[in-house]
């Protein structure tokens, strides 16, 4: 995603959802990580470049660190802006990261995760693949159901019974 875009797609979500995208906490890494992912997953030509890894916190870009922390180091990121309108006519795509960053960083890292799972598992069964979470993310094993949901509804979960 070239600097620029990823500093307007930063600045659109942190508007649109009133929380932050600054890179100053691990909070506010993580939902830019989980986010970039999600537009990714949706098939975002923009952000079609970051390769994943999984990580604790779920899937993970050095690449796109490298990036939001660039950015940061410019004082080109910035907080949540209260009152800020939400964008007028978001697209599907970006209307779907803003629903899920609303949802939590929790919901970010459990959807995230299991996407990245069913990615790395062609053919597995969402049992198979809630098991395979579960090992992983214990801690967020009540958000699977709400998570999975996500997938199916945006089309991510395809080929997954």
């Amino acid at each position: 995603m070239a600097r620029e875009e990823l500093k307007r797609v930063l600045h659109l979500l942190a508007g649109a959802t009133l929380r932050d995208f600054d890179a100053e906490t691990i909070g506010s890494r993580l939902r830019i990580q989980k986010a970039v992912y999600i537009f990714k997953a949706l098939g975002s030509p923009n952000a079609a470049d970051y390769r994943y890894n999984l990580y604790i916190r779920g899937p993970y870009s050095p690449a796109l660190a490298k990036d939001y922390y660039s950015l940061k180091g410019e004082g080109e990121l910035r907080g949540a802006v209260p009152g800020a309108p939400p964008p007028t006519k978001a697209s599907p795509r970006t209307q779907a990261v803003i629903d899920a960053v609303k949802r939590g960083n929790d919901f970010l890292e459990a959807v995230t995760t299991a996407h990245w799972i069913a990615e790395r598992n062609p053919g597995a069964t969402q049992m198979q693949i809630r098991e395979t979470f579960k090992s992983k993310k214990p801690h967020l094993d009540s958000r699977f159901d709400e998570a999975w949901a996500f997938l199916v509804q945006h089309r991510l979960a395809n080929g997954h019974t």
